[in-house]
């Protein structure tokens, strides 16, 4: 008897993406397995596995074994996302160029896979909320003080201290004075 065997990661999302293919293709799921040892130790002759994707497996190792069990079983491979379905019973050999498309893929899903992590990781850079700035004028702030007091204007004292503009001075004295 032929199977259908779903194989995913845990994830809801995956198994109603797969639900939907098998609605759509009429296929029937006969399992969903979780674990590629269960998958491994389930495969049988002429079965149809379908993944989502290959970020599914974990490591090479595990890819490698499952396509040459695959490869030995005689099944056939369905994969969703890339809408791919390869026949490992036909007459045909599958050459390494073949396999390495395969490898290629899984390459792609695994870096598809953690940038999906990395932009929910993302840290926020720049300025706390709350946090002071320092300011250019900091460091003359006794000195504009002392040439205010005496009644120079804005422009002569940036013009005096060599740094800023006038409306730059300007909001920092009505900020900071």
């Amino acid at each position: 008897m032929i199977n259908t065997i779903a194989f995913i990661d845990n994830r809801d999302i995956q198994k109603t993406k797969l639900k939907e293919y098998s609605f759509k293709n009429r296929k029937v799921i006969d399992n969903y397995l979780y674990e590629i040892n269960d998958l491994i130790n389930h495969i049988s002759h002429n079965d149809m596995i379908i993944l989502l994707s290959f970020a599914t497996f974990k490591s090479y190792k595990d890819m490698y074994e499952f396509l040459y069990l695959l490869i030995e079983k005689k099944a056939t491979l369905v994969i969703v996302d890339y809408d791919i379905h390869i026949d490992f019973s036909s007459k045909h050999n599958i050459n390494l160029t073949y396999m390495n498309l395969i490898m290629q893929m899984y390459n792609y899903s695994l870096s598809h896979k953690d940038n999906v992590k990395s932009v929910k990781t993302y840290k926020k850079s720049g300025r706390k909320k709350g946090q002071k700035v320092k300011s250019i004028y900091d460091p003359y702030k006794q000195k504009i003080e002392e040439l205010r007091e005496l009644g120079l204007s804005l422009q002569k004292i940036c013009n005096h201290i060599g740094v800023g503009t006038k409306q730059s001075l300007f909001n920092y004295i009505k900020k900071s004075l």
